[in-house]
């Protein structure tokens, strides 16, 4: 997987931001002679764009409404434990077997006493399936990607079926 990030461009502004993070990605395909970037991290908040365009639609808006739902749910279990949602989900992967671990990273150490706290809560078999009833159907609102990125995913690609696929 290749991750990218274009460190430097942060004294330029707008559609001359644009143009030097286009460039860099690209001049970095051709040098690794690569077609696509896996993953495009945006690390620098341009002000004078609005965040709309930055961000991908998923995280837009129009599905805000149905994630604030969805965080009131969780909410209210991490509430009945006492605890704090990301110490409901850290004690829940930790309840999933003795082969699973979730992995943590801080830069605070608030943070990871936080994230160590979620070592003690204890959770009984009907807490454990209480976040899986939460309507994980409709969990997901909004693409991923723009409409214009989306031709390049998963879904629109043409591969053959697995049942034809012999390894060699």
């Amino acid at each position: 997987m290749l991750g990218f990030y274009t460190g430097g461009l942060t004294q330029l502004k707008g559609l001359e931001r644009l143009k030097g993070h286009t460039h860099a990605c690209e001049a970095s395909l051709k040098g690794l002679d690569i077609d696509f970037i896996d993953l495009n991290y945006v690390h620098c908040i341009d002000t004078r764009v609005p965040i709309e365009i930055t961000t991908m639609p998923r995280f837009q808006l129009e599905n805000f409404e149905h994630k604030k739902k969805l965080y009131e749910q969780v909410n209210i279990i991490a509430t009945r434990k006492g605890r704090t949602i990301p110490q409901l989900a850290l004690s829940w992967v930790h309840h999933q077997g003795d082969d699973v671990s979730p992995i943590l990273g801080t830069t605070k150490i608030k943070n990871f006493n936080q994230n160590v706290g979620a070592l003690s809560i204890k959770l009984t078999p009907d807490e454990m399936v209480e976040p899986e009833s939460i309507d994980t159907a409709n969990a997901v609102k909004g693409e991923s990607y723009s409409s214009s990125h989306m031709a390049f995913t998963w879904r629109f690609a043409n591969t053959p079926p697995l049942s034809s696929w012999k390894a060699k």
